[in-house]
């Protein structure tokens, strides 16, 4: 499966990649300075692809409240549902994606924490898409080698 979320570039440099799903956090879904039109873009072709070695899940609500992601309480609840079911059919570690985690100490984070600790883990990290810190984890993922044990991030 791939990311969207995990395209070229990383957020703050100036919008001149696609950090995000769809390019920015006003998912204006285009890049200007690109020259790519409605008249050229028949002519495109994929120059690249890349695997990810993990399995994202993205957070129901992530982008659509005003407590966006992870922050409302019964979100995580069900987030935690959907893991649950959807860890009998991975291959390997499942990554909740979301646009905010849960404030520390709140019932949302302790209830993730104790799903990442239980045998087996509830789920292998948590990252929120909204951070360059999230952004460079989720790369760094896509590139391998980082399945056994989660980067340093939300649950360190």
């Amino acid at each position: 499966m791939l990311a969207a979320a995990t395209a070229c570039g990383s957020p703050g440099n100036g919008g001149a990649d696609w950090p995000l799903a769809n390019h920015d956090l006003s998912s204006t879904r285009s890049l200007p300075a690109s020259g790519i039109d409605r008249d050229n873009v028949g002519g495109l072709h994929v120059v690249w692809r890349f695997r990810i070695r993990i399995t994202p899940a993205d957070v129901s609500g992530a982008f659509t409240s005003t407590r966006g992601g992870l922050l409302r309480t019964d979100t995580v609840w069900k987030t935690l549902g959907r893991a649950h079911v959807l860890r009998t059919k991975l291959n390997g570690p499942l990554v909740f994606l979301t646009s905010h985690l849960p404030k520390k100490g709140s019932e949302g984070d302790l209830a993730l924490r104790a799903a990442a600790e239980q045998e087996p883990p509830g789920f292998f990290d948590a990252i929120e898409m909204r951070s360059a810190d999230g952004y460079e984890r989720l790369r760094k993922y896509a590139a391998g080698g980082h399945s056994e044990v989660p980067l340093a991030g939300f649950l360190t």
